[in-house]
């Protein structure tokens, strides 16, 4: 074996394999060692590399200066990798200077030589020359320092929490935070004051973590700490809005980390410091957070009921040259506070042209009078509102217990339950079916019972020659955003993880960037609720039986009259003559149908989203 591992003429496969057999031998006869360290001169690179790893595995101390050589001067990236590998493995002290060197040299060029180099130094485990790179000027060095004190969870990383390179702080506050170190979240907490006097805006990973550090801390200090950077126009809107979602949640913490979504449960916190923070801090909210923060603000000052001036809030919800969102959480301020302004603004809401101004009012009204909200919505004609507002309609007649809302949802359901067309003031009825349906069975009166009945027995019947037909009434009337959120990150769906959209998402499925342009709403439905109706091509699974008996399975690539290309769930592409195939089964699509795992509005927010994908 040791004439095998040296001899130049000996093939790749077989010098290769004569040295490991030599280590598998020295993991308990050290007598072949000296055999595996003669190949570490060899000529041939990878000779020299597969000893070295093989030594390095053995623990093989006496190798340490040929090692070291080898990190030093050999010309071979992958034997320079083993060997600093090697020398982590001894815990070689007399590694550490030419390790850092190695990393100088490196400059983070070559991700697997970094990383080889940090891993020894972390295995050799002397800190001291590690700490001592905090005054580097090189920041390979700095960065390699910072990722080895990373791995041993050490308090020492928030020495580089002062460090000139921002991308280096952002490293430190990711070990600080994902691990974590719970001994520096004080330092991450307190580094928001750097992140607030940079001149530009700091990396967003850094800003959020420091977010986090200051809201898991909890003080008063740290509760105003998010206001200042809730309302710094440098920082990106992203984290903006993530220190006052924070200071939302501060009162009530939820169990996981607001990074990285791993378990660390906050205990309940007294709501009072927080409301007299947000309170102290209302005119600098309300002047420092503009645009599209400005709503989130508002529900904030509502929800801890802060004082602010009535007069000013009310001129707001009544600025038609604010955006709706603004002019909408005015209003429910107002409400919150019992404002005398809040009529005022109701009555003028109840005129708008918007929607969401018009829907706001309804809901208001639905709180404190109710036979009124019921007389504003019904009184409207259904027929003169848009599917937002008849959706919304039913959704506040059917909070109204007083049953004064009933005839609106009662004559919306005779519609609903009927197979002929709909009259044409109920032409959006197929739109907000399923609004109907959910306030009819939220209601249920008796005039409702035998209605929702029928409207069942209805669908009952249509089923036996319609397959699709209990979920037609999600083929329109669903909220893009709430479609394209579910597409993204519905936990039991996982529509991204198989489906690529503009270039993002997984590939075990067709890309549907284009999906709507393939066909209608039905085919977006059916595709969703019946995966193998229609299935798109290269994405249908068959079995083959030969003619010899053999069967093979696999998704088909392309056909033609003679032959049949399938692609086999190793990846390799096989081609079958037709006249080989004595039986196949019909195409399976691998997805499974989300009937049993969306809700039927669920569903028709995905339809609405998938129908803009052109």
């Amino acid at each position: 074996l040791g004439t095998l591992a040296v001899t130049d003429y000996t093939t790749g496969i077989n010098q290769r394999h004569a040295i490991w057999a030599l280590g598998q031998i020295g993991r308990k006869n050290s007598e072949a060692l000296p055999l595996l360290r003669r190949v570490l001169t060899h000529r041939i690179d990878e000779a020299r590399a597969q000893a070295t790893k093989t030594l390095g595995d053995l623990r093989d101390a006496a190798s340490e200066e040929a090692f070291l050589e080898l990190l030093q001067e050999d010309k071979s990236v992958r034997v320079r990798f083993f060997a600093a590998n090697a020398l982590g493995r001894i815990r070689s002290k007399k590694a550490i200077d030419p390790l850092f060197e190695l990393l100088r040299k490196n400059a983070d060029e070559d991700p697997f030589l970094s990383h080889a180099a940090v891993v020894a130094l972390h295995s050799i485990g002397d800190l001291d020359p590690v700490l001592a790179r905090a005054a580097s000027d090189n920041k390979a060095e700095r960065l390699a320092a910072i990722l080895i004190l990373r791995r041993a969870s050490s308090p020492q990383l928030t020495r580089f929490l002062n460090d000139p390179d921002l991308s280096l702080v952002t490293e430190v506050a990711r070990a600080i935070n994902d691990l974590p170190v719970d001994s520096g979240t004080p330092e991450l907490a307190a580094t928001a004051e750097r992140v607030l006097g940079e001149p530009a805006a700091s990396p967003d990973a850094l800003t959020r973590r420091v977010i986090n550090a200051n809201f898991r801390l909890g003080g008063k200090q740290n509760a105003a700490t998010l206001v200042r950077l809730a309302t710094e126009s440098r920082l990106s809107t992203a984290m903006r809005a993530e220190a006052l979602a924070a200071l939302n949640d501060w009162a009530e913490p939820g169990p996981r980390d607001r990074v990285n979504g791993f378990w660390r449960p906050l205990s309940s916190r007294e709501p009072g410091l927080i409301r007299s923070v947000v309170q102290d801090s209302a005119a600098a909210l309300l002047a420092g957070t503009e645009g599209e923060l400005l709503p989130t603000t508002l529900k904030l000052l509502a929800k801890f009921q802060v004082e602010i001036n009535d007069a000013e809030i009310a001129s707001w919800a009544l600025d038609e040259k604010r955006p709706a969102a603004t002019r909408v959480e005015s209003l429910r301020l107002l409400a919150v506070r019992k404002s005398p302004e809040t009529s005022n603004v109701v009555a003028q809401f109840l005129k708008a042209q918007e929607s969401p101004l018009k829907i706001a009012a309804w809901e208001e009204l639905a709180k404190t009078e109710p036979p009124r909200a019921a007389h504003e919505i019904q009184s409207s004609g259904q027929a003169a509102l848009s599917i937002d507002e008849l959706q919304a309609a039913m959704r506040i007649l059917a909070s109204l217990k007083d049953g004064s809302g009933d005839r609106l949802i009662v004559e919306g359901l005779k519609i609903a339950a009927s197979s002929d067309d709909p009259p044409p003031e109920w032409k959006f009825i197929r739109a907000v079916e399923l609004d109907v349906i959910a306030a009819a069975e939220t209601r249920n009166s008796e005039a409702m019972k035998p209605l929702l009945a029928a409207y069942r027995s209805r669908l009952d019947e249509a089923t036996k020659t319609d397959p699709l037909a209990m979920f037609r009434a999600a083929q329109s009337g669903g909220n893009v955003a709430r479609g394209e959120a579910i597409f993204r990150g519905h936990r039991r769906a996982q529509c991204l993880r198989c489906h690529k959209v503009n270039g993002y998402g997984g590939e075990a499925g067709p890309d549907i960037s284009k999906v709507a342009s393939r066909g209608n709403r039905e085919f977006l439905l059916e595709s969703l609720i019946d995966p193998h109706a229609k299935i798109a091509k290269g994405f249908g699974t068959v079995t083959l039986i030969l003619n010899d008996g053999k069967v093979i399975s696999g998704t088909i690539k392309s056909e033609s009259k003679t032959e049949v290309v399938l692609t086999l769930p190793q990846g390799r592409a096989v081609t079958i003559k037709t006249d080989d195939i004595d039986e196949r089964t019909d195409p399976k699509s691998p997805m499974p149908g989300v009937r049993d795992v969306l809700s039927k509005a669920e569903l028709r927010d995905l339809v609405e989203f998938l129908s803009t994908l052109k």
